[in-house]
């Protein structure tokens, strides 16, 4: 994807001309520390301002709105929290009254400096409740596995473990924390833009005259590195149960390269191991690694390795690598329609090539197009394992 950059008053609007799409999409990217007080704050003023929007507002606009919404990520990067503002749009509606719509829903509308106080108490039980969500599922084995790969990282940092911790947190926050938050976040924290579709110098005077920011932060993103240790693997790192029901095994392979050809091999080895339907493999191509995971039934760690060594020596015979691919190619072009379909999965792939995340998409899809046979065979002795982690529960 090609891309402008234009300057804004005092920030840049990084801007990716779209002609094949109906759609015009846009991102506002703030950056805060990173701390427990203020990723908590900053997802509960997000809800909040969920909560805020005027109905009649968003109905005047809901002809035109496809998408509309303000997530606090967990992206976070060198001690940074990344907090995204997103909207998309069909290119009928005008210009100037959906920006102005987006400055709307992104104001606290206080009254007497004083918040809605019934929508800041929702805010905070909708956070309980996603807690609660989270705490439903089974995060046992992964976060077990997480902690085994990435020790004293930010992904195993678990901000709150219980619903009463996070209730006694939430109490702190007052009225004057979410107000400071928000005077943090789109006052003094505005990073840049990025804009895709076509827009001309009018549109971006309104923007310019719409969204102005005393303060601009320096700001260049990139995927913070995590290696994969290149010892000879860990084999095998256990988490056991006394009378396990279910077993979790999975090896993590490094795939070094910096050849976007391999990562493109790498990636369709990891969508034909998934072919399988007890293994689960996933290429992650910032890591230069994947991790390949069964589940068997009744724990056993014999039965776990099988499964993964079948998968792998069912990739030897030509006819397997003939059907997968042409599968994976038909599914390749579908995901390219698909992308046309829905604008934030263009957002998103803008957002990344402008934030120097090292990911490929559009180019690497199409080398899929012309990987053979042997050239996956070639790529099944590239890897290394280098980790296996196995958890009974």
């Amino acid at each position: 994807m090609q891309y402008v950059t234009r300057r804004v008053g005092n920030y840049d609007v990084h801007i990716f001309p779209q002609n094949n799409t109906k759609y015009l999409a846009m991102q506002l990217i703030y950056v805060i520390d990173f701390n427990k007080y203020n990723k908590t704050v900053s997802n509960l003023l997000c809800r909040y301002l969920e909560l805020l929007r005027k109905t009649e507002v968003v109905q005047k606009f809901k002809e035109f709105i496809d998408e509309f919404y303000l997530i606090c990520l967990d992206r976070v990067q060198d001690g940074n929290l990344e907090i995204d503002f997103n909207i998309i749009w069909d290119k009928k509606a005008n210009f100037k009254d959906i920006i102005n719509f987006s400055k709307d829903m992104i104001t606290l509308h206080m009254e007497n400096n004083k918040l809605d106080e019934a929508k800041f108490e929702k805010a905070k039980n909708c956070l309980i409740s996603s807690l609660n969500i989270n705490l439903e599922l089974d995060k046992k084995r992964e976060d077990s596995l997480i902690e085994f790969l990435f020790p004293n990282s930010i992904l195993t940092e678990s901000l709150f473990k219980t619903e009463a911790e996070l209730k006694d947190f939430l109490e702190e926050i007052k009225e004057e924390d979410l107000i400071k938050m928000y005077y943090n976040i789109f006052q003094k924290s505005f990073v840049g833009a990025v804009f895709v579709g076509d827009i001309g110098d009018d549109e971006l005077l309104c923007l310019e005259k719409t969204f102005v920011f005393p303060s601009v932060k320096e700001y260049t993103k990139n995927i913070t590195e995590i290696f994969i240790e290149s010892s000879e693997p860990n084999y095998i790192t256990v988490v056991k149960n006394e009378k396990p029901c279910k077993a979790y095994m999975t090896v993590v392979f490094s795939c070094p390269t910096d050849s976007l050809y391999d990562k493109a091999l790498f990636l369709i080895v990891s969508e034909l191991l998934g072919v399988n339907e007890s293994v689960e493999a996933i290429y992650i191509d910032w890591l230069n690694a994947m991790f390949v995971s069964v589940v068997v039934p009744n724990g056993d760690e014999f039965s776990a390795k099988k499964i993964i060594d079948d998968a792998f020596n069912n990739l030897t015979s030509e006819t397997v690598i003939k059907s997968g691919l042409k599968k994976l190619q038909s599914n390749t072009e579908k995901e390219i329609e698909k992308i046309k379909k829905f604008p934030i999965l263009l957002l998103m792939k803008a957002v990344k090539e402008v934030y120097n995340q090292n990911m490929v998409y559009k180019e690497r899809d199409d080398l899929i197009s012309f990987i053979k046979c042997d050239e996956i065979k070639n790529a099944l002795k590239k890897l290394k394992s280098k980790k296996v982690h196995y958890y009974e529960e």
